[in-house]
């Protein structure tokens, strides 16, 4: 799993995981393999996150959605 980038709607990155396990550092929740983003919380929301097949990029990157 790379580092993580949150987007907003505007494909601009609004918080960034450094290091190469961003899961378990209080804003990212991670599938049993790490593999996976499950959850995300940031500024007091929390949002769940799923893969789409349909998944558009921001910035040459692949997205997984989060809804809050």
């Amino acid at each position: 799993m790379t580092p993580g980038q949150v987007y907003d709607n505007s494909c601009n990155v609004v918080h960034q995981a450094t290091g190469q396990m961003p899961c378990g550092g209080g804003v990212f929740d991670c599938n049993s393999a790490k593999t996976t983003f499950t959850g995300l919380h940031l500024n007091g929301a929390n949002y769940a996150c799923s893969p789409d097949s349909n998944a558009d990029s921001c910035n040459g990157q692949a997205i997984q959605v989060c809804c809050h």
